[in-house]
This record gives C-alpha cells, structure tokens and sequence, in this order.
C-alpha cells in the first residue's frame, strides 16, 4: 500500500467516524467523495494557514483622541466639566461661568469651546453653555 493511499485510508477513517449518526444505517459515503472532500479540507487548511501568515499584523499602538474629541464628548481625565442653562433666547447670564460654593461666578472655569456650538446649544426652550476647567490637585 503506497503512502497516499495508507493516508487516504486513515482520511477515510476518520470520515466514517465524523459521519457516524449522519448517514442512514448501512449507507457508506462513496471513496471518491471522501477523498475529493478530504483535499478541499486540505487545500482551505493551506489557504487559510497562508492567509494568516500573510496578514497585516495587529495595531498594537493605542490611538488616543485628541484633546478637542475628547472635549467635545466632555471626557478629558484632566478637566471638569459643567453645564449651565437659561430659557431660551432671554438668558442674560449666557456667558457668566458656573458659580462656586458662595454662589458667585467662578473665574477657574473656561468656556468649552469644543463642545456643542463653540461652548453652547440652543434646545426649542432653553440653551446650554457648556463650561471646562483643569481638575484641581488633591
């Protein structure tokens, strides 16, 4: 028995047992068919082991957002963010900046000018300005 025939016996083998339950009692799948089956497995094996190795690898590299996508999602680690909103079009306070704790305006917040429309948003009642400082050290 030759090599390839001992290994497309082996194949076959193999066949029977992945068909074992698919078939009807005493029903054997054809030799020829087994064996044509038997190298498309191989040859999809061989094309997809070459794919593989031929692939471009992986992006390791982290492509961080800069500094204005991550404003205007308002998710910068290193600022605070706040929102202050007024009725719309009748809002005399639109550009004072958040209060602190005495209820006067903070001078520490900027306008974030990344977000919205260049700091601020008209909605059908109201409009929002949306503010950003550095956090403060702890």
């Amino acid at each position: 028995m030759s090599e390839y025939e001992a290994g497309e016996n082996s194949a076959m083998a193999d066949w029977d047992i992945a068909l074992d339950g698919l078939l009807p009692d005493g029903v054997e799948p054809m030799p020829t068919q087994v064996a044509t089956y038997i190298r498309h497995l191989q040859d999809e094996n061989a094309r997809l082991r070459t794919n593989a190795e031929t692939a471009p690898a992986p992006d390791t590299e982290t492509v961080r957002p800069s500094d204005a996508e991550l404003h205007a999602r308002c998710a910068h680690p290193d600022y605070e963010y706040r929102t202050t909103e007024g009725p719309r079009k009748q809002w005399d306070d639109v550009n004072v900046p958040p209060a602190d704790e005495d209820g006067d305006p903070d001078g520490s917040w900027e306008r974030n000018v990344d977000a919205g429309r260049d700091g601020w948003e008209r909605w059908d009642y109201t409009e929002e300005s949306y503010w950003r400082r550095r956090k403060q050290p702890r």
